[in-house]
């Protein structure tokens, strides 16, 4: 049981755990989305269909206990994420080889082979919550995927200050506005007003920046995260060209003030 579950991260965590793909699929197509068809999918991925075949990922970390949040807008896409979760088809079973197309990203190496048949037991962990969570893309052999390895990058200047990547994944997360892989974003008129964008920001709202030991930095689209200023939480918003590609780099003395406090 978590220390905090307000009424906005219960509701939250009850819409992920009654999640299926056919509801994913008529959220998408109610906000005017494109559903992809898996059968037909580029390997470049250079379209601006959603995957809800994948994993979806509103948030990643332990929303009750972290103490820095970063605001995103929705996960990418590549071809290897449909690898990662083919090679988990039958994730009760861990580790199992994947023997398919590699799509062109080559096969992993002997280090990470087996790691992807837990990629989607990891991500559906967290997508439910019930234990305790913590930033898993970098920690183990998660770290060694595509998916580890941009938010190794990303958050490698808070590891320069803090030094400790343990400590990074404790109370680090990340929020998606929309929960959906797609390689390319594209709004349409209601997207921000499905379900899963009101509860991810109910929870802002209503939890997470009356938490006066937490750092929230909005690093994309802060009108319509609607984060301003005047908060118990402290809030870091990107603007500009700092939202045109995230970077780390001129928070992390403050990312790190906050993760390494007690």
């Amino acid at each position: 049981m978590y220390v905090r579950e307000s009424e906005a991260l219960q509701a939250l965590l009850s819409h992920w755990r009654a999640g299926s793909l056919e509801k994913y699929k008529e959220e998408i197509e109610g906000f005017g989305g494109k559903v992809s068809d898996p059968s037909t999918v580029s390997i470049t991925g250079d379209d601006t269909d959603y995957h809800p075949n994948l994993t979806p990922v509103p948030y990643v970390g332990d929303l009750s206990m972290a103490k820095v949040f970063l605001l995103m807008l929705n996960p990418g896409y590549k071809q290897f994420y449909e690898m990662y979760e083919q090679a988990a088809c039958e994730f009760e079973e861990f580790p199992c080889k994947f023997d398919g197309n590699y799509g062109g990203y080559g096969e992993p190496d002997d280090v990470y082979g087996d790691y992807y048949g837990r990629y989607k037991k990891e991500a559906l962990e967290n997508l439910g919550h019930r234990v305790r969570q913590r930033f898993w893309p970098i920690e183990g052999e998660a770290a060694g995927t595509e998916f580890g390895k941009y938010w190794t990058r990303m958050l490698n200047p808070v590891y320069q200050k803090v030094g400790s990547w343990d400590l990074i994944a404790e109370k680090f997360a990340m929020l998606n506005l929309i929960p959906y892989r797609s390689a390319h974003f594209k709004e349409t008129k209601t997207v921000f007003e499905c379900k899963s964008c009101k509860l991810i920001r109910d929870f802002v709202h209503d939890d997470l920046l009356k938490r006066e030991d937490t750092l929230v930095i909005v690093a994309r689209r802060p009108k319509v995260w609607k984060v301003f200023r005047n908060y118990a939480a402290e809030t870091h918003v990107f603007r500009g060209v700092e939202c045109r590609g995230v970077h780390l780099h001129g928070v992390a003395d403050k990312i790190a003030e906050f993760i390494s406090k007690s």
